[in-house]
């Protein structure tokens, strides 16, 4: 029997053979992590895997100042590595030398930065989309998100008195025209007349918008209900979800309620 090799000399063979292709000396690869898993040694080992396959891969402790964040279940990223056989095994995978996070992904990963950045100059994360400095939060969005009353003027600007929301037209000659004739009237746009139950459901809405939440005790003085039992089943299903957090006597968004606020506020659309 001629040509019989061990399979140490085949495994040998077949990373030398991925050791001559320049393209996997250097590639890039795209996919979603899945089995993750940090070692204790430093080492990162998870797979890369798309609705075609998987391929398993590695980042070795040395390598780590190639990663900028930190990896998780279901991210979508791209990997910059190598591919050979690890030749105990037999089995081919992507040493990875680089991974950023994938499209989404990556604007997440800046408006991380830029998060922290604005929280270590003390500016505080007082309402869902707004920063500021001790003392200078937006009185104007604090009075729409606490369910205030308010009069806009002007052309577009909405307003919110005796339980009505209207708006002005949004063409200015025309606004300025129905008040040199005396039709101010024509004017405004109706939206919504509210009751106490749209009322209510807005409250919870707009008041999730503020990190700190909403007073449960506030809730009570302004419509003589208890938020706990009236939405009990929306809060139990936010708080399964860690979306929401009952915090002594505030209700307000989690860490991961933050960044998926829209799931939370449409529980009370």
């Amino acid at each position: 029997m001629r040509n019989v090799y061990t399979v140490k000399q085949v495994n040998a063979y077949v990373k030398n053979m991925f050791a001559q292709d320049f393209m996997l000396n250097r590639i890039y690869v795209k996919g979603e992590v899945s089995n993750l898993k940090y070692h204790t040694s430093g080492h990162i080992y998870f797979s890369l895997k798309d609705e075609s396959g998987t391929i398993a891969c590695v980042m070795f402790a040395g390598q780590r100042s190639g990663l900028s964040f930190r990896m998780q279940e279901g991210q979508q990223v791209i990997v910059l590595g190598s591919v050979t056989i690890y030749e105990r095994d037999g089995k081919y995978q992507l040493y990875a030398r680089e991974i950023v996070l994938d499209g989404a992904g990556l604007l997440y990963e800046r408006f991380q930065q830029l998060k922290n950045e604005l929280e270590e100059k003390g500016y505080i994360h007082y309402e869902i989309s707004n920063f500021s400095k001790k003392g200078f939060a937006s009185k104007h969005n604090l009075n729409c998100w606490n369910q205030k009353e308010y009069i806009g003027v002007g052309s577009a600007a909405h307003s919110y008195t005796n339980n009505v929301r209207y708006s002005n037209i949004d063409t200015i000659e025309e606004y300025v025209q129905n008040y040199e004739t005396g039709n101010e009237v024509d004017n405004l746009i109706f939206h919504e007349k509210q009751n106490k139950e749209s009322k209510m459901k807005e409250y919870m809405l707009l008041g999730l918008r503020k990190i700190e939440g909403i007073q449960i005790k506030e809730f009570k003085n302004k419509f003589g209900e208890n938020p706990i039992y009236l939405y009990r089943k929306e809060l139990e299903k936010l708080t399964k979800e860690e979306l929401i957090e009952i915090d002594g006597d505030y209700i307000k968004l989690s860490s991961k309620g933050i960044d998926l606020a829209n799931l939370v506020w449409e529980e009370f659309v």
